[in-house]
């Protein structure tokens, strides 16, 4: 499961400081220890949409839909979240992995079930112009194939998407 989301999309959790209801406890204290800024944000954002993706998840797949401040983010990795729920309602879930990314006023979360061995992983990025200044020689024939044939507005997008899947692909397989 993949979702997109923005600051926009949790008016309740953003308003004063009440995202600290989405919570489960140790995630409380983690989020206490960040120092106050657009991090500070970013990280409650990335936790509170995948949260909610894991209710959904819950809701297809289980046939329940666990309280927010139930379902228990623990880091797995870089940008990447093992996930859990507390209480009974957790005892027929597989082993999920989540993986983030925050750009701006957006979070991209993805949901899997977790297979051994497995790694994943999700970017974001805004498009930015690049054509025709790209270098071709970072892309692969096919790839810039795709670049110079398209329609100059729709290069930058491709060229943004290669980059991130790039980018994601060497978040995933680090070595």
């Amino acid at each position: 499961m993949l979702t997109l989301r923005s600051y926009r999309d949790y008016p309740l959790a953003f308003s004063g400081d009440r995202g600290r209801e989405f919570l489960s406890v140790p995630e409380q204290t983690e989020y206490d220890a960040l120092s106050s800024g657009p991090g500070k944000g970013a990280w409650l954002l990335s936790r509170i949409a995948t949260k909610e993706l894991v209710q959904r998840f819950c809701d297809f797949k289980l046939n329940f839909v666990p309280d927010i401040s139930s379902v228990v983010l623990t880091p797995a990795g870089h940008q990447e979240l093992a996930v859990g729920i507390e209480g009974d309602g957790g005892q027929n879930m597989p082993r999920l992995r989540a993986s983030f990314a925050t750009s701006n006023q957006y979070v991209a979360c993805c949901l899997r079930a977790h297979e051994e061995g497995e790694q994943f992983a999700v970017s974001l990025h805004r498009v930015e112009a690049q054509y025709p200044f790209a270098d071709p020689a970072n892309y692969t024939r096919s790839e810039w194939d795709q670049v110079r044939f398209a329609a100059p507005e729709e290069a930058d997008r491709i060229l943004g998407g290669l980059t991130a899947a790039k980018e994601a692909l060497a978040r995933a397989n680090p070595d």
